[in-house]
């Protein structure tokens, strides 16, 4: 019960600093983050809160281990996505 406790919430912890790591480190000289880094973030992120499902109901994860290999996939596509854009942005201003 401990360690799911204890990993639940080191994995909302690492889930908000990725977050305000990726969106603080692309501004716009405005001051404000396009909403594609949004969408790149939330793509990377829901991996975290899948491991926090799949802690607390086994059984079920048992049963749907397929969510593990989309959610995955989900995050490698927001971070290929989000390579694109810093590469596109650094060769294009």
């Amino acid at each position: 019960m401990w360690f799911q406790i204890f990993f639940s919430i080191a994995c909302v912890f690492a889930a908000i600093a990725l977050t305000s790591f990726i969106i603080s480190n692309n501004k716009e000289i405005d001051g404000k983050a396009a909403p594609g880094w949004w969408i790149v973030s939330i793509l990377i992120v829901q991996l975290f809160f899948v491991a926090i499902l799949a802690v607390w109901w086994k059984e079920w994860w048992g049963t749907h281990p397929w969510l593990m290999y989309v959610s995955t996939g989900i995050a490698i596509a927001g971070i290929t996505l989000g390579a694109i854009a810093k590469i596109y942005t650094k060769r294009h201003w």
